[in-house]
This record gives structure tokens, C-alpha cells and sequence, in this order.
């Protein structure tokens, strides 16, 4: 599969911007309160620099070329985005943990078609 196969393109992405909230199945603890909903901010320069990319393109020997997805820079902004400590991301369980990370790469959709 080609690296564009895993990339969203305007025509998926659809007019509206991405969900920026998420309703979570179980709570976090996050300073000092019990959250039930994460509400996201468009990631900084700074976010991405913090923390890296969610996405980058390996070169394969074979000259193809995989797409890694880096669930511990998804973390990093799931909690910078979400204003919540790591130690909150760290305690959601999967299926929350999952849809904030469907929610930051939302946020990541544009990226350009590589061929």
C-alpha cells in the first residue's frame, strides 16, 4: 500500500473541521476534577514540536514507503491539545484513548498526497 492510501484527502475530510470534543466511557482525574468530557485546541507549532509528528514516512530498501503512526507523540498532544496531564492520557482506557487520538489526527487530514 502506498503511503497516500492512509492520507486523508479534502473530498474524505468533507466541509465541516474536525470534532474537537470527546465524550469519554469512563472518566479521567485531571487537576484535582473528575472530566467526562475532553475538549480539543488545534495543535501549536509548539504542540508538534514538543511532541512530533503523530504520522511520519519510512523509506523502505524496496523504495516503497510506510506510514508510522506514533501513538507516544499522540499522547504527548492529546494532552497538550486537551490541557490534561500525561498522567490523565495515561489512565484512559483504549477505547477513549482511541477516539482522542481519531480527534488529533483529524487535526492532521490536510496532509499532502506523497507519491
Amino acid at each position: 500500500m502506498a503511503v497516500s492510501d492512509f492520507l486523508n484527502d479534502e473530498e474524505d475530510l468533507g466541509a465541516d473541521a474536525p470534532e474537537t470534543s470527546v465524550t469519554l466511557r469512563k472518566p479521567v482525574k485531571a487537576h484535582g476534577e473528575t472530566l467526562t468530557v475532553i475538549t480539543f485546541n488545534e495543535p501549536t507549532g509548539g504542540d508538534i514540536i514538543a511532541c512530533g509528528h503523530p504520522m511520519n514516512i519510512k523509506q523502505e530498501e524496496d523504495g516503497g514507503q510506510t506510514l508510522v503512526i506514533s501513538t507516544k507523540a499522540i499522547g504527548g498532544l492529546i494532552s497538550r491539545m486537551g490541557n490534561i496531564p500525561l498522567s490523565s492520557v495515561r489512565s484512559m482506557n483504549a477505547n477513549d484513548f482511541q477516539a482522542c487520538t481519531n480527534v488529533v489526527m483529524g487535526f492532521f487530514g490536510d496532509t499532502p498526497e506523497v507519491d
